[in-house]
C-alpha cells in the first residue's frame, strides 16, 4: 500500500472573510490550520518551516512521521525521503532557534 502523504497550502473562505493554512493528509488521517493571518508562501521549505515552527498539531505529526520515511507532496512538488528529511531537521534547527529567543509582552 502506498499510503502517500501531502502537504498543501489553502485558502480557507467564509462569511467572515479569508484565512490562511494547510491541508495535510494521507489514506489514513487528515488535519488542517487555518491560522495563518497571510498566504503561506509556495517555497516549499518555508512553507515547512511555517507549518512546523508555527502550526503543526499532534495529528500533522504522525502524518510528517510516516512521511519521512517515503516522501511527500508539498503542494504539486514530490519530495523525496531524502530530501524531506534535510527540510524537516532544517525546519526543527529554525524552531529550536526561535523557542530560544526571549519573548516580549
Amino acid at each position: 500500500m502506498s499510503n502517500r502523504a501531502s502537504l498543501v497550502r489553502t485558502d480557507f473562505k467564509d462569511h467572515s472573510g479569508t484565512s490562511y493554512g494547510y491541508r495535510c493528509y494521507d489514506d489514513y488521517d487528515q488535519t488542517y490550520s487555518n491560522y495563518a493571518e497571510n498566504p503561506l508562501p509556495a517555497d516549499p521549505q518555508e512553507l515547512l518551516n511555517i507549518v512546523i515552527c508555527e502550526l503543526s498539531n499532534d495529528t500533522f505529526n504522525v502524518i510528517l512521521e510516516v512521511a519521512l520515511m517515503k516522501g511527500m507532496y508539498i503542494d504539486e512538488d514530490w519530495i523525496d525521503r531524502e530530501e524531506l528529511n534535510v527540510m524537516v531537521e532544517n525546519a526543527i534547527k529554525l524552531k529550536d532557534q526561535l523557542d530560544k529567543k526571549p519573548r516580549s509582552c
